[in-house]
């Protein structure tokens, strides 16, 4: 799969096989990570993987899965692994959250090409992630990447008059504008 092909097939996937993900994988979409781009190449982002059962489903108890559905998978649903990135506030402030776009782009594309589906969470309780990893307070937790064997469908929709992603059976529908409502050529 070429890189737009991954792009374009790449949505977020809430529902997981239960296969573990093995860690030379889950490495590699970590490296992927390293690679991105970095401003001024400061590189202040961390990575966490977890795959250990147990911490996998107090995380997983952490989580608001889905802002627009009235619904959120179920344990068994679960993914399988999380990586957990964190920006190192001695480094960077602010700025620290395009390095983190890059990286976790470069994460989910890596997962894709190699068959996992993912789904970038923000809405989880930072609170309860921080001691239970033992994340030092001088890292912000950014963002958590749930990671696995995908379990759903989800596909890109035409937007008409609402941006609510919406499941029909096993598909998760997510509208999108269209090209031309977005790009301009020359001048707006």
């Amino acid at each position: 799969m070429d890189v737009y092909e991954a792009i374009v097939k790449r949505r977020s996937i809430r529902r997981f096989k239960m296969n573990k993900v093995s860690m030379d994988l889950l490495k590699k979409c970590v490296n992927a990570a390293r690679l991105a781009p970095s401003a001024a190449n400061l590189q202040p982002l961390h990575y966490v993987i977890v795959t250990d059962n147990h911490l996998v489903t107090q995380i997983f108890s952490f989580i608001k899965w889905a802002g627009y559905l009235e619904w959120n998978p179920t344990v068994d649903e679960g993914p399988p692994a999380y990586i957990l990135v964190l920006c190192d506030k001695r480094i960077i402030t602010g700025e620290g959250t395009y390095d983190v776009g890059l990286a976790v782009e470069n994460i989910v594309l890596t997962a894709l090409s190699e068959g996992l589906g993912t789904c970038i969470l923000a809405a989880f309780d930072h609170n309860k992630i921080r001691p239970l990893l033992n994340i030092p307070l001088e890292y912000d937790i950014k963002l958590l990447i749930a990671v696995g064997h995908p379990n759903e469908q989800s596909l890109v929709a035409d937007m008409t008059n609402s941006i609510r992603y919406y499941r029909r059976g096993r598909i998760l529908h997510v509208p999108k504008k269209r090209l031309e409502e977005i790009v301009h050529i020359d001048t707006f």
